[in-house]
């Protein structure tokens, strides 16, 4: 057993090391805010924070990080997310898309060596939504598994979230 154990140890030193490539990208929209007496935001696997804006339009921030084995991949992670933004009616809507499926490699030498921590393996994918609105602006968040927060705003406000955290900070 000693020599398997040495042959299992030499494997592990010898393993080669998969480091994960990171790629982000922001993008933003600013919109007038007239006629608009809502703003509804669905991101069902990202955090959602929305502040009041400054100037009383509506300021859209949507930053992707995704990861991959290499920049390719970490690319077509990031393609794979959607964001659409819009007025239907009185309400401007935004909502985030993630693929039903991405594949992910594990490899069982990166486990074994103790490189398998949430910062530097593997693939993942985030899209984190930074929102400005008018601080009376009613507002409606829903995520399943991302966090929500709202700060300083004096409108009618619902959260909802299934595992995620909620955070209303000085609210009218």
């Amino acid at each position: 057993t000693i020599p398997g154990l040495l042959f299992l140890a030499a494997l592990v030193v010898a393993a080669p090391a998969y480091p994960s490539v990171r790629h982000s990208e922001r993008s933003d929209q600013v919109v007038d805010s007239r006629g608009v007496r809502a703003v509804e935001i669905d991101n069902p696997r990202g955090d959602v924070e929305v502040a009041p804006s400054a100037d009383g339009r509506i300021h859209v921030t949507a930053i992707k990080t995704c990861r991959g084995r290499d920049l390719s991949e970490a690319k077509r992670f990031a393609a794979a997310i959607g964001v659409t933004a819009g007025v239907q009616g009185d309400r401007y809507m935004i909502r985030a898309t993630y693929p039903k499926r991405i594949d992910i490699r594990v490899d069982f030498w990166e486990l074994i060596c103790g490189r398998a921590d949430s910062d530097g393996f593997g693939q993942s994918h985030d899209l984190r939504l930074l929102v400005q609105v008018p601080h009376d602006m009613t507002l409606r968040l829903a995520s399943v598994s991302g966090d929500l927060a709202a700060r300083g705003l004096t409108g009618r406000q619902a959260l909802q979230t299934t595992s995620g955290d909620c955070v209303v900070d000085a609210a009218g």
